[in-house]
């Protein structure tokens, strides 16, 4: 089935906002071709390039909503998939699965670029100064021992011995040296 007969709604997904492709697609795609023109210049090498360095660095692209929307409506109006992506500077795999996306779910989902969104530490100032208090009382202690001494202290507090050595390492500027029985805390600034 030829994807002009298909008449799905073009969009694309960013995150939880879904942008609707406009009703003019020769002036939208247009601006799509000549801005995926000016942003394609210096992204890649030529051939004869990387024939002559012999690595293949592979350039990752951030493409704009305007370059897949553009993309989409040339798909749209029977163009074909490696035609349409080349007049808008896509590669090939991204075009693939642009198509893809949009025949299965009706839409595009971009990925969203920057660093990994994961579990922050609950680890903050006041127990900060908190473990750096303890160890001053009881340089010998354990990370078991500082761990449960913090849990005692802070009630609502959960973490892991490995948060918390992590957390130490970073904020406490203590280091850890696991041994069999005990951990041993050496204090690589407050040496006295």
């Amino acid at each position: 089935m030829p994807i002009s007969d298909l008449h799905m709604p073009l969009c694309l997904k960013e995150t939880k906002e879904t942008t609707d492709i406009g009703a003019n697609p020769t002036t939208e795609t247009n601006h799509a071709i000549e801005e995926a023109n000016k942003t394609e210049t210096g992204l890649t090498a030529s051939k004869d390039d990387k024939k002559e360095s012999g690595s293949k660095k592979t350039v990752y692209r951030d493409y704009t909503n305007t370059q897949i929307e553009g993309f989409l409506k040339l798909l749209n109006n029977g163009v074909g998939t490696m035609s349409a992506a080349k007049q808008l500077g896509i590669s090939k795999t991204s075009a693939y699965r642009f198509r893809k996306e949009w025949m299965t779910n009706g839409q595009v989902f971009r990925k969203k670029r920057g660093p990994a969104e994961g579990t922050m530490s609950p680890l903050k100032s006041e127990h900060t100064e908190f473990i750096m208090k303890y160890i001053k009382t009881s340089p010998n202690a354990t990370l078991e021992r500082v761990r449960e001494e913090l849990q005692k202290e802070f009630e609502s507090l959960k973490t892991s011995k490995s948060a918390l050595q992590r957390h130490m390492k970073d904020n406490c500027v203590l280091a850890m040296r696991r041994q069999k029985k005990e951990s041993v805390m050496d204090q690589t600034i407050n040496k006295e």
